[in-house]
């Protein structure tokens, strides 16, 4: 028997364990709460653990979107949070929460609990089981793939078989415990394909807004933003401006969760005598993104990403893009005709095709335009109606 209420709206909960700078995962969240509700779902934007001093509605401009910090609900003593040594991510509340959450989400009576990131499964497995709502895992990056690629240069090569034994018992429980799994490309696949138990494995990329009429001519700006962590390799982004010719400015956009990796990147600007044109501006709301997104004459990206949101979102913007081939979003886009993607650390090629975009400026304009044209099929409404059909899919088994 379905839980329907008055109004027989499903109830569905976008789970995230914060909001804290402004990344792809929130934005997603966001996008998605806001869609669902103007399709008649009665969709919230439910939070583990609210951070201190951060501005989320504000940030993510989410004033119109029902938001549930659960941890408002705690008794202050349980109100403690810090980070894992040696994890740039996982902290104490996505371990406490699997003891606290279920009981905060079992009376709010969600249907669907859809859940982004790997590090906030355990908790949604433990609320969906207690609440008997169907658990939607959206898993941008398993965490086989995570820890690996961010981690395993830090640790003795000994040690490596066994994290990868271990990350694959984990994202195998997670794939098990979860009604639906999906994933934001094809890059993945392969690795939940592996496991025995059959789940719903479903490719959903993830949307984006759609500039209504991007200007055609930009300057020589080239953009790079995501939130800057371990494993971004923002330090391959000065080798490929070292080698082009020419002017152009290069802006460094997003928040940096290392600070002392910032440093170490503005100190190689120095070094490499790039001040003039490699600029960090940090930080961007999502007015400022699509204001850099409309001006500059190619996004770059340094490495490969499961799907990576930057690049459809500027490509919505009439921005064509360069990012390693690979990436989940480039299974949205043709190579040539609305981006470029050549082989991850390829710094030769990354000159060539970004030295490309700078000297023909029609051309540039003409594969943002197409670009753009493609974006149009993923926008966060198209996203909202098929995520809407799976839940109504979930519930119904």
């Amino acid at each position: 028997m379905l839980k329907k209420k008055e109004n027989n709206s499903l109830k569905a909960a976008v789970l995230l364990g914060q909001l804290t700078v402004l990344g792809g995962v929130g934005i997603a969240a966001v996008n998605e709460v806001r869609e669902l509700r103007k399709l008649g779902v009665d969709a919230e934007l439910v939070i583990l653990f609210r951070k201190k001093e951060f501005n989320s509605i504000k940030d993510y401009n989410a004033g119109d979107v029902p938001i549930v910090f659960l941890s408002d609900f705690l008794p202050r003593f349980m109100r403690l949070n810090f980070k894992f040594p040696f994890f740039s991510f996982f902290s104490f509340f996505h371990i406490g929460a699997i003891f606290w959450a279920p009981s905060l989400i079992k009376k709010r009576n969600y249907e669907v609990i859809l859940v982004h990131e790997t590090y906030n499964c355990f908790s949604a497995i433990a609320a969906a089981r207690a609440s008997k709502a169907k658990l939607i895992s959206y898993l941008w990056d398993p965490v086989s793939y995570i820890v690996p690629r961010i981690y395993g240069k830090k640790l003795p090569k000994f040690f490596l078989p066994f994290l990868k034994a271990f990350t694959m018992f984990v994202d195998k429980q997670i794939y098990k415990r979860s009604d639906v799994v999906l994933i934001g490309s094809n890059l993945h696949k392969n690795t939940f394909e592996t496991f025995s138990q059959k789940k719903p494995l479903i490719i959903l990329p993830a949307g984006t807004e759609i500039l209504k009429n991007p200007p055609k001519v930009r300057d020589r700006v080239i953009v790079s933003l995501t939130k800057w962590d371990r494993g971004k390799n923002p330090e391959f982004i000065l080798q490929v401006a070292k080698k082009l010719v020419g002017d152009f400015v290069w802006l460094i956009a997003g928040n940096w969760s290392d600070q002392d990796q910032k440093e170490v990147f503005l100190k190689k600007i120095k070094e490499m005598k790039l001040e003039k044109k490699v600029k960090i501006i940090g930080k961007v709301t999502e007015e400022e993104k699509r204001k850099l997104f409309s001006q500059a004459r190619v996004l770059v990206h340094p490495i490969v990403e499961a799907f990576g949101m930057f690049a459809l979102e500027a490509a919505g913007c009439g921005c064509p893009f360069v990012i390693p081939k690979n990436s989940g979003v480039t299974e949205l886009f043709k190579e040539e005709k609305h981006g470029y993607f050549p082989g991850e650390g390829n710094t030769a090629s990354f000159v060539e095709r970004i030295e490309d975009l700078l000297k023909d400026e029609k051309k540039t304009g003409e594969m943002g335009r197409k670009a753009w044209e493609q974006a149009k099929k993923y926008s966060w409404k198209e996203h909202a109606l098929k995520l809407k059909k799976i839940f109504e899919k979930a519930i119904l088994k």
